[in-house]
Parts: C-alpha cells; sequence; structure tokens
C-alpha cells in the first residue's frame, strides 16, 4: 500500500477519533465507517470488522492496530472503495457530489501505485462511470463501477 493511502487512513483514524485518545470505540469507528466512507454494513458486519482489528481484545483500536488492519487484512477492492470515498470527498471542495474528469484523473492516479494511467483510460472510466451521462461523475456512480465484477 502507498504511503499517500496509508496517510489518507491515518488521516480517516483521526478523523474518528472524536474523544482525541488515540483511540476508537466500535461507536466511533462506525460512525466514521457511515460519515466519511459512506459504508452501508450492517452493525454486526462493523462490530465483526472492529473485533478483528482490536488485536489485543481490549475492546479500543489504536491506530497502529487499524493501520496493521488495513495494509493486511482489508480486501483490496474494500481498501480501495474505502480511499476512494475518502478521496473523492476531499476532492469534491464545491460539495456538489460530482467530480471534473481531471479530479477522476487524480483518483485513479492515487489508485494506480506507479501503473502508467492515460488518458484514454481516465475517459473510458468516465465514460463508463457516467450512468447519467452529465459528463461528471458522482460518488454514487463511482462505487457502482468499483461494485461491478
Amino acid at each position: 500500500m502507498s504511503q499517500a493511502k496509508l496517510d489518507k487512513f491515518s488521516t480517516f483514524f483521526d478523523n474518528c477519533d472524536t474523544s482525541g485518545n488515540g483511540e476508537l470505540t466500535i461507536q466511533e469507528l462506525a460512525h466514521g465507517l457511515q460519515t466519511q466512507c459512506n459504508c452501508k454494513k450492517s452493525d454486526d458486519q462493523i462490530a465483526e470488522m472492529f473485533l478483528g482489528t482490536d488485536s489485543n481484545n481490549d475492546k479500543k483500536i489504536t491506530k497502529a492496530e487499524f493501520l496493521n488492519e488495513c495494509v493486511e487484512k482489508l480486501p483490496r477492492k474494500e481498501a480501495i472503495r474505502c480511499h476512494l470515498n475518502l478521496f473523492f470527498k476531499e476532492k469534491d471542495s464545491d460539495n456538489s457530489g460530482l467530480l471534473e474528469a481531471d479530479e477522476v484523473k487524480e483518483i485513479l492516479l492515487a489508485e494506480a501505485d506507479g501503473d502508467e494511467i492515460t488518458p484514454e483510460y481516465v475517459d473510458s472510466v468516465i465514460a463508463k462511470a457516467d450512468t447519467s451521462g452529465d459528463g461528471k461523475v458522482s460518488l454514487e456512480e463511482l462505487n457502482n463501477l468499483l461494485s461491478e465484477d
């Protein structure tokens, strides 16, 4: 996982840590996943994720435990989805819920981890994701594209 992605997950952790004590409770994690990542997991799924991340079973997740989970255990598709949601919200500076082609390109480049991204590839992703045909891509459209097998 690239340093940029680790930095995003670290920022996510910090934003979830509303108590500021350097540890997440299950409530803080659930709230962060729902508000920052647009995560639609059930309470049981979030509890399972929390318990799987809490390696010392103290009912708290440290930043080290959280980042280890992101690097070692989070399925690539889930890591990409979470990173995509965080990055989308960061780049959507006008809070319109839509990104222009150059902003989508930034997201794709961040996910590429050194792979070459051509303008044609960016155009094809936008064309495939932009189901509304408005020339812009919404977070929902990007998530729908990622959900395709």
